[in-house]
């Protein structure tokens, strides 16, 4: 008679035992986390130029303190490349790695520059080899101690003079899902994972958004049609029909390449089993509709 209650009592203890761990608030994220360097020694740098004096890479360490959830010591380092003239002065690339260690946990994460969101600067002092790095919008990631991801902003100063050295991180958590640019689309889902695109724009239908597209492929759409119709050996009027609207699309006529394009169509359609197979027939007209789509937005 005791054997169910005493079965009962093993499964609420078992289930009180595991709770905590279950019951267990998340880690807290970076939000307000601040990096600051403790002495001058501890901020160092190594810049250089190229050949032409067009572009400057700073190299950078920095350690210190670091305060807020995951309070304690931290250490840094990275490269950031310069454009100092010949072109728009700016930072194009920068990449660095920060860890915490803290009683609270110990983290280690990434500083990236993201295009649309970063805007940075600085100065090398060949010379001197020193370095200054000023940095908003930079996108950090870190592994938080319960295994979670914590993404967000960081803005960024460096500054390597024997006079006048200093380093500062501050941390702005914006979400844990994996999402570098920050631009509310995950990563894997996102065409431009490291180009905040919110829209995810895509007008040549290439599977890359249009921030990260350097290649407009829609005449190739055209250039494709007319090489497999030429392939398969369907009438030449019809293969004209695709050129004719190749070349409409060229001189920005999109209206007149649509109505080439139906005019592909249907006459594919017409001769669908009557001299061309209904398997190429049917490739052929999807390939036409899918470049009238792209190019008319239909």
């Amino acid at each position: 008679m005791l054997r169910k209650p005493l079965i009962i009592l093993a499964g609420l203890l078992a289930a009180l035992a595991v709770a905590p761990q279950a019951l267990a608030a998340p880690s807290p994220t970076l939000e307000g986390e601040q990096l600051v360097h403790a002495r001058a020694a501890d901020v160092q740098s190594r810049c250089y130029y190229d050949g032409l004096g067009l572009n400057a890479w700073i190299n950078f360490q920095a350690s210190g303190n670091a305060s807020g959830a995951y309070a304690g010591t931290f250490t840094a380092g990275g490269t950031a490349r310069l454009v100092t003239s010949g072109g728009t002065p700016g930072m194009p690339t920068f990449d660095g790695t920060f860890a915490i260690a803290s009683p609270s946990g110990s983290l280690k994460g990434t500083i990236q520059r993201v295009n649309g969101r970063t805007w940075g600067t600085g100065a090398c002092n060949a010379a001197a080899s020193d370095g200054v790095i000023q940095a908003t919008g930079l996108v950090y990631t870190v592994t938080l101690p319960d295994g979670t991801t914590d993404q967000g902003t960081v803005d960024f100063s460096f500054v390597d003079d024997l006079g006048n050295s200093s380093f500062t991180a501050a941390f702005h958590s914006t979400t844990r899902l994996s999402d570098l640019d920050l631009d509310g689309v995950v990563d894997g889902l996102d065409n431009c994972p490291i180009d905040a695109n919110r829209d995810q724009l895509d007008t040549d239908d290439d599977g890359l958004g249009d921030a990260c597209d350097l290649v407009d492929n829609r005449l190739d759409y055209f250039d494709d049609l007319i090489a497999d119709s030429k392939a398969a050996a369907i009438p030449k009027a019809l293969i004209g029909k695709a050129e004719h609207a190749r070349t409409a699309y060229w001189n920005r006529d999109v209206r007149g390449a649509c109505t080439d394009l139906d005019a592909y169509i249907g006459g594919v359609l017409a001769k669908r089993g009557k001299g061309i197979a209904p398997v190429t027939a049917d490739a052929l007209v999807a390939d036409a509709r899918h470049i009238r789509k792209v190019i008319a937005g239909l």
